[in-house]
Formats: structure tokens, sequence, C-alpha cells
């Protein structure tokens, strides 16, 4: 028991003793370290103010007018429309409809149909169509054919057009022509759309049996066909022999046209309307392949019949040739042909 108060002492000692000085100084800086943040906290804070937003824009009065794209928005001052005093239409009470008994439309009688009455449309009377001239016809194309050059010569002078004269050997038959270069030129050519179209503008059109074929074994055999371009008092200005195809017909008659035009000045003097014709044969001419350097006085017999065609132009005399007269010229020196009676 003698020593217990001296542990007291001790202990009480220790208690009372102020801390360390490293204790002392740690809790110091962590107080200020603490500090510190606290103050870097609340100016974070309150330094995030909210963005300034810009002054909103007057808003626009209500008589101003907005404009959009396809509509203009009128003002909401405008006055209002007048009214206009309409008198009231008179209303007339209608009687409800009653049912009819099932009995008496079971009893009613039914017309027969040929009492019944017709649509209006078989009232009224139909629309005639055109009448067609009974002199024209088609040979089953899509072109007209007088088959007489003098009526197509009578149109083509009041309608200020040119004639396309087309003589034929043989007959139309059976939905087809006997001479095989006739039926040739008309499934190739005359048929064609184009040249349909190109022929009714610019020219009025005959087609006329000049004569027979020959009859081998009971067949008619041979003959040709000539086309003839001429200026509506009957002189020729061109010619197309044989069965073309649509191309070449339509390059001809363009060539024809086109003679025909620069000449349209001289359309008077027949003289002058001649040389110019039988110049432009001359060129066209010499310009398929001719060695020759002058017009020669024959027809050459190596020459296609397209050449042979120019030549008789070109070598013809001072006025122009009627058709009847070169046609025989084109049978018989280009052709080789003989007229022939008809079959």
């Amino acid at each position: 028991m003698a020593h217990r108060p001296r542990t007291l002492r001790i202990i009480s000692a220790e208690a009372n003793s102020p801390p360390p000085r490293w204790r002392r100084v740690r809790q110091r800086d962590l107080l200020i370290a603490f500090g510190l943040v606290g103050f870097l906290a609340l100016g974070l804070l309150f330094s995030r103010r909210p963005a300034e937003e810009p002054p909103p824009s007057p808003a626009p009065e209500i008589s101003q007018v907005v404009e959009r794209p396809k509509a203009v928005l009128l003002t909401a001052k405008r006055e209002p429309p007048e009214l206009i005093d309409m008198p009231l239409r008179e209303f007339v009470e209608i009687e409800p409809l009653t049912a009819v008994p099932r009995e008496w439309v079971e009893l009613l009688p039914m017309p027969p149909l040929a009492e019944m009455p017709r649509p209006m449309a078989d009232k009224l009377s139909p629309t005639e169509p055109p009448k067609r001239d009974p002199r024209l016809r088609t040979f089953d194309t899509g072109i007209d054919f007088f088959e007489s050059a003098e009526l197509a010569r009578e149109l083509a002078k009041k309608d200020g057009k040119l004639v396309l004269s087309l003589k034929y050997a043989g007959r139309f038959e059976d939905g087809k022509f006997t001479c095989e270069a006739m039926e040739s030129l008309r499934k190739q050519c005359l048929k064609d759309r184009g040249v349909e179209a190109f022929v009714a503008h610019d020219f009025v059109c005959s087609a006329e049996s000049i004569g027979g074929q020959l009859r081998v074994e009971g067949k008619l055999t041979g003959g040709n066909v000539v086309s003839f371009v001429t200026l509506p008092n009957g002189k020729a200005v061109h010619a197309i022999p044989g069965g073309v195809s649509a191309p070449a017909f339509s390059n001809e008659l363009t060539w024809a046209l086109k003679i025909v035009q620069q000449a349209a000045a001289e359309a008077d003097d027949e003289a002058k309307l001649a040389k110019r014709v039988r110049k432009a044969h001359a060129d066209r001419y010499f310009s398929m392949g001719s060695s020759d350097e002058i017009l020669p006085r024959d027809m050459p017999a190596n020459a296609s019949a397209q050449q042979k065609i120019h030549w008789l132009f070109a070598a013809g005399p001072r006025q122009l040739d009627s058709v009847d007269e070169l046609n025989r010229h084109v049978f018989r020196q280009v052709f080789a042909e003989k007229f022939l009676p008809p079959n």
C-alpha cells in the first residue's frame, strides 16, 4: 500500500501534461487546410452563375402583317365583313314516302325490252364521218391515189403541191399487184409510216396501169413501175425507177423538192426551169461515179437505172417532157420492155 499514492501521482502528472509539439503543429495545419478547402468550395459555388439570356424580342403588334412563303397572314384588327341581307328560302314540306306493299310490286307487269326507254345517246343523231372521194384508192396503204393523173393535177394546182404519178404494168387484184416491182414498192415503201406522212404533206398522188404483162405458163410475169415527180401542168422534173426501199424513195423525193424550191422564181419561164432541171440531173449523174468528163450522147449501158434516169433528164430537150412522153423512154431504154395491151 505504500507505493499506491506514487502511482496515482504519476498518472495524474501524465494527464495534466501538455501534448507534444509535433502533435500541436499537425492539428493546426489540418485546420488551416480544411479552412482553405472550404473557402475554395464556396468560391467555386458562388462563381457559377447562370448565363445571361438575351432579352426577349418585343412581341409584334397585332396590326403587323406577317409574311410567309406562299401566303400573307392578315391582321386581327380588320373590320368584319358587312352582312348582306338575303331572303330566306322557303322550304316546302314533303310528305314522307309510304312503303309499297310487296304484293303490289310483284303484280306490276314488266314492259318488254323493245318498249323500254332507250338512253339519251341513242336518241342523238350520230355524227356522220367525212365523205370519202370515191375516185380515191389506197391499195392497202396509208396513201390516197387517184386512178387518173388529170384528177391529181387539178387538185395539186388547187393546193399548190407537186404530183407523184406512179406508172406500172399489170393490175391490182386479191390485195396485191401482179407486177413484182410494183408489189415490192408497195410493201417496202408505200406502207412505210414516214413515207406516208411525207407524201401526204407535199404531194397529190396518182397510180395508173399503163399496160399488161407477159403471160408465161398461165402466170403474169415481168412489168415494172416508175414514180414520176411532176409539176401541176404535167411536166416531169424527176423519176424513180423500180421498187426501191423507203429511205431511197424519201431521198429522191427530197432531192426533187429542192430542185423545184430553188427554181421557184423561174416557174413562169419554162425554158429557164428546164435548164436548171437539166443541170441538176447532170450534176447528179457525174456524182454517182461516172468516169465521163462530158455527158455522153448515148445512154450508158453499164449505168444503174437511177443513173440512166438522170442521163435522160440531162440530155433531154430544152423544154420539159410530159409524163406520157418520158414514160415510154423509161420503159424502152431503161427497162428494155415493150408496152403490152392490158391483160
